[in-house]
């Protein structure tokens, strides 16, 4: 069923109000909650400093970068939500072996190492460009950057579907 990730987790009777979450944008080489159920960052102290500002039940916007490894319908779109569970891990403890071949395939077994576990996911199912969403630069949000005032509530109010993610069982 579609619906705005407002109304999804509204309608839960959820540990934490979507009031209390922090809305976070990054851009990644696609979403595959199903494969890879991390927040990943290759450097560690990147991961470190993410950690520190997160909080438990934080949603993260991933959008597609421009790279040649994105699918080039997905490069700059809004691709999904991830929401986090505060919690440090290395990628080999949450991803399948799909991903962990996809990596390997391409030389990528040292990226993206750090990261942060995530629980639940939604795709958005509509087709947006991140910069109808926000004016934040694609180079600074690798890091990780933190939506507030106009640019998170347009962001909330994209239709989801909710996805499976790795290990998670739901």
């Amino acid at each position: 069923m579609e619906e705005s990730i407002n109304n999804t987790l509204s309608s839960e009777a959820e540990y934490l109000s979507l009031e209390d979450r922090q809305l976070w944008v990054t851009a990644f080489w696609g979403f595959r909650p199903q494969d890879a159920a991390f927040v990943g960052f290759s450097r560690e102290g990147d991961r470190d400093r993410f950690f520190d500002l997160c909080k438990d039940g934080d949603l993260v916007l991933i959008y597609g970068t421009t790279d040649a490894e994105v699918q080039p319908e997905d490069r700059k779109r809004a691709l999904g939500f991830l929401e986090i569970k505060k919690e440090k891990l290395r990628d080999a403890e949450r991803m399948s072996e799909n991903h962990r071949e996809w990596k390997r395939s391409r030389g990528l077994d040292e990226s993206w190492t750090y990261g942060v576990r995530v629980v639940r996911a939604w795709e958005i199912v509509q087709s947006i460009t991140i910069k109808h969403i926000t004016a934040t630069d694609i180079n600074v949000a690798v890091r990780g950057v933190i939506l507030d005032g106009q640019e998170r509530k347009t962001a909330l109010s994209l239709s989801v579907r909710e996805v499976n993610v790795y290990g998670e069982g739901r």
